[in-house]
């Protein structure tokens, strides 16, 4: 009887048992989600396919058909670009996703699971743009040694000395400019700054211009400049930072730039602004002679008739008021005199010249600028030349030094 008892309670614990194992199978046994780690470095592709998200060949074939992936990075159309074919995504208007932390949502029937993506940045900026020797004037206002050089990254760069540059006295100083992206992470190069006096940039010393083509000068050698008084002479800008600056224009660079544009430019030398400034009085003393000339030319016309009728008066007996008719009785009613038709003027602007002076001077400005960008010799400035249609509409050409 003992023995019986035992052998009942031994099978209540197999029985148990058994079940607990049932239990664990069928918990066990659900399909379950494998996710890929989501970590990837800035610039590469980032994919919300499930091939990218899931490790399929861990997964059951049903269930992979039947997740549903849903996140801000496919619906958020001002932030980000999403391409329902191959399923990559980018940040709006770029070529990538930027760095940051991203939540992609799946789901299984009932059941939700989040990734999350990791966008990182660990590589350096790189120098697309980088002068070994810049030559700037002493005391020259706002010079600011970053603005000599291009940086790119995929987040956020800037450029700017690692120590502090004194430019007061006439002397060559070594400098390290850093490109620093908002991860902190750098790059490094040398270059060696060359202050002058004003008296080496009336002898014919060359400035270095900014990647914009403005130079820094003294407040003094400005307004000289501006008189003409000393003529300022610029550097051409290298291939590598010509092209730098054109792709940056023309939006071409795959990631960001460290390039700020000026808010102000007025305290700084442009090569030809004030070669156009300084014609000014000469402009307006053309335009008056031309103004002047054409009024003397419609005066002289004036007179030319007037004398015309005198003359003609002097060598008649008799002028006759009114015409007669043949009886020679009652004068015949007066007819208006029809004058000859005078043909209509020309008013046309010819090709190649512009209705007002501001597109004038904005072509020429762009020429000499590209022409400074390109590497090619630049031009010395411009004149802004004075014409008249034969309607006398003015309108302006552009001869360059």
């Amino acid at each position: 009887m003992k023995w019986y008892q035992n052998k009942k309670f031994i099978a209540g614990i197999i029985a148990v048992i058994v079940v607990c194992l049932g239990v664990v199978y069928a918990m066990t046994s659900q399909p379950s989600i494998v996710v890929k780690a989501q970590e990837i470095e800035v610039g590469d592709k980032v994919s919300l396919a499930k091939e990218s998200l899931l490790d399929t060949e861990k997964m059951d074939a049903e269930l992979v058909d039947n997740i549903k992936i849903t996140s801000d990075l496919m619906t958020d159309t001002e932030k980000y670009s999403y391409s329902k074919e191959t399923g990559e995504v980018t940040s709006k208007d770029e070529t990538y996703l930027e760095a940051g932390t991203y939540t992609v949502t799946l789901t299984y029937g009932d059941k939700t699971e989040d990734v999350e993506i990791t966008v990182k940045d660990t590589k350096a900026p790189e120098f697309i743009g980088f002068r070994d020797t810049i030559v700037v004037e002493q005391n020259a206002e706002e010079f600011d040694l970053s603005r000599y050089f291009l940086a790119e990254d995929k987040s956020e760069v800037t450029v700017k000395a690692k120590e502090d540059i004194d430019i007061s006295k006439a002397e060559t100083i070594k400098s390290t400019v850093v490109a620093t992206d908002e991860f902190e992470n750098s790059t490094e190069k040398e270059c060696e700054i060359k202050v002058v006096a004003q008296e080496d940039i009336q002898n014919g010393t060359k400035l270095t211009p900014m990647v914009d083509g403005m130079v820094p000068v003294s407040a003094d050698t400005l307004e000289k400049a501006k008189t003409s008084e000393i003529n300022i002479q610029i550097e051409d800008t290298n291939e590598e930072l010509s092209k730098a600056y054109k792709d940056i224009e023309d939006n071409k660079l795959e990631g960001k730039s460290s390039f700020v544009p000026l808010e102000n430019n007025d305290i700084y030398f442009f090569a030809g602004k004030f070669e156009a400034t300084n014609t000014d009085a000469n402009q307006s003393s053309e335009e008056e002679s031309q103004v002047k000339e054409s009024e003397n030319a419609n005066n002289s016309s004036s007179d030319s008739t007037q004398s015309s009728n005198n003359n003609t008066g002097n060598n008649s007996a008799q002028t006759p008021s009114q015409p007669t008719n043949n009886s020679g009785g009652t004068p015949a009613p007066s007819q208006p005199v029809q004058q000859p038709q005078q043909p209509a003027c020309d008013d046309t602007i010819p090709a190649g010249f512009w209705a007002n002076r501001a597109d004038a001077e904005a072509y020429a400005q762009q020429v000499i600028m590209d022409a400074l960008l390109s590497g090619q010799a630049s031009h010395g400035g411009y004149y802004v030349d004075i014409y008249r249609t034969e309607c006398g509409t003015k309108y302006y050409g552009i001869t360059f030094k």
